[in-house]
């Protein structure tokens, strides 16, 4: 029986194929994720890097996968900094405007009945 020539189908028992099955998949996850832009173009970049002795009897094999994917769209967000007794402090919420509703009390704690009212 003759030994399989090489090729990328065969090189490093389809490890290369994996790498790049493998990258694809991971693009396809960018390319649905909402965080990132749906217009960006991404790639896979297969190297397959040859290193012959010196005497042209041998050589190693590299074999390097690389994806590029769309970055994630910055999340924003604004703040408020704040002079304290424990020094100078950043808030995402205005600390001169009382809020609507206060988070420690819980959802319809703020509620009152209003006495006189029409019935």
């Amino acid at each position: 029986m003759t030994e399989p020539r090489l090729s990328l189908a065969t090189l490093k028992n389809g490890a290369a194929l994996e790498l790049v099955d493998e990258a694809i998949q991971q693009l396809l996850e960018n390319i649905v994720d909402p965080n990132t832009d749906a217009e960006t173009k991404r790639k896979v970049t297969l190297t397959i890097t040859l290193s012959p002795d010196a005497e042209r009897e041998m050589m190693g094999l590299g074999i390097d996968v690389k994806a590029s994917f769309a970055p994630r769209s910055t999340v924003a967000s604004i703040a408020w900094i704040s002079h304290t007794r424990d020094g100078v402090i950043a808030l995402e919420h205005n600390p001169h405007q009382k809020r609507l509703f206060d988070e420690e009390q819980g959802e319809g704690a703020s509620v009152v009945d209003i006495k006189g009212g029409a019935k």
